[in-house]
């Protein structure tokens, strides 16, 4: 598979790790000359229904038999993990469960186990490890672990390879040391503004690696997840909706890509959907965010220009409600049924959690909240104009890129027609 690493040897020639990865690209097997590690993934399928191809569990042969090394933990994201081998059945035993705490770009901060500590006249979790990142991603000298407990992910939430000092980024592999990945960008044709080898656009604090604006997708699913954790946030943080249409195009090669229009802003529950024109793709689905919880407003329901807007368009609308729910609603097939209460169409939560409302009584993780809890209405309005400036320079530039993206890709349009 093209700009994949195979085997790493040292100075004697002799083979230090090997590697094997899926028909999606997904590491497969990591071997050492004393261990392979095995990766069991959920399926992914470029549908709204589909998985994510997240590591499930990750198995260790050691030569004479195959163990459970370690089953990952998921919540709307993997959120910890259990090593199953160390536990008795029937059994419960603590520190064989351990849970990460991250920041808001998906950096684990701290990994703390299901054991407790003696901590005046309460408890505290025993902490087994903690890090602190410069911007391009490598451990400052405040980090720390417990020997034996280090987590093996780490810098934007993807898996440490300490063999070789790099981070797995499924497509390409990252060296924080150098804020370079070693392999050439598999997308680099669609950004030929950067480096190929660029990470993040060269702006780690703004940008996670394959979250930056207007990047081509493998299916609408994942471009919804992009715009939900970008365009959803400001949302809440402005409380006003934004909105956008979900694209689907197909690529010189003739497979077929996704991503999204520019958002439009409105008020909070009115925000017409942006269309998508004809060089930016086909619109497969409408997509939008609801501001902050308030009196005025449910942000936890489907309002009817919500359903409305689906059944004009024929296409399905994905919404992250205030409480961090993402639901998606399906309108009725165009068959010639009038719509109606017997025919209203469907609606289903997707497994993935969006940027909630802490002030919401409904949000299913207010410590996720990305704005204060408990400020007064004073305050918050001071927040939201402050939002609505830091947030405009966002927005431009993700404007700038994207059409930049569009000019790219439909400029390389015109230069295969013209070939004899």
């Amino acid at each position: 598979m093209s700009g994949k690493l195979a085997e790493v040897k040292d100075k004697t020639n002799a083979v230090k790790v090997k590697y094997l990865y899926d028909a999606m690209g997904n590491r497969a097997l990591k071997w050492t000359p004393i261990k392979g590690q095995l990766y069991m993934r959920d399926v992914l399928r470029p549908s709204f229904s589909m998985g994510t191809g997240n590591e499930l569990v990750s198995l260790e042969n050691t030569g004479t038999n195959t163990i459970l090394k370690e089953a990952n933990i998921f919540g709307s994201e993997r959120i910890g993990a259990f090593k199953p081998q160390t536990e008795t059945e029937g059994v419960f035993t603590l520190a064989n469960r351990t849970f990460d705490l991250k920041d808001h770009p998906g950096n684990i901060r701290a990994t703390v186990s299901d054991e407790k500590e003696k901590s005046g006249s309460g408890f505290l979790p025993k902490v087994q490890n903690a890090s602190e990142y410069h911007p391009f991603g490598m451990e400052t000298d405040k980090s720390f672990a417990i020997s034996g407990k280090e987590n093996r992910f780490g810098y934007n939430g993807k898996e440490n390879d300490k063999t070789i000092g790099v981070q797995d980024y499924g497509f390409r592999l990252y060296k924080p040391e150098l804020a370079r990945f070693l392999s050439q960008d598999p997308l680099r044709k669609d950004y030929q503004m950067l480096s190929v080898y660029a990470f993040a656009a060269n702006s780690p604090i703004k940008y996670i690696d394959g979250l930056e604006p207007g990047l081509p997708y493998n299916s609408p699913y994942e471009a919804a997840l992009n715009f939900i954790s970008n365009y959803g946030k400001f949302s809440i943080q402005e409380n006003r909706d934004y909105s956008a249409s979900i694209v689907e195009y197909k690529n010189e090669e003739g497979s077929y890509s996704y991503s999204y229009t520019i958002p439009n802003t409105g008020r909070i529950a009115i925000v017409e959907r942006k269309l998508p024109s004809k060089k930016e793709g086909i619109g497969v689905a409408g997509i939008h965010g609801h501001g902050s919880d308030g009196p005025k407003y449910d942000g936890n329901a489907l309002s009817y220009p919500d359903v409305s807007g689906a059944q004009d368009h024929e296409v399905p609308e994905i919404v992250n409600f205030t409480n961090g729910q993402v639901v998606i609603y399906f309108p009725p097939q165009n068959n010639g049924i009038q719509v109606s209460e017997l025919n209203p169409g469907w609606a289903t939560v997707m497994p993935e959690q969006g940027p909630c409302d802490p002030n919401d009584p409904e949000a299913i993780n207010p410590l996720d909240g990305v704005i204060p809890k408990g400020q007064s209405s004073e305050a918050r309005q001071k927040d939201i104009e402050r939002f609505k400036k830091e947030n405009k320079k966002v927005r431009v530039e993700h404007a700038k890129e994207y059409e930049k993206i569009i000019k790219s890709r439909n400029s390389k349009k015109n230069e295969s027609k013209d070939e004899p």
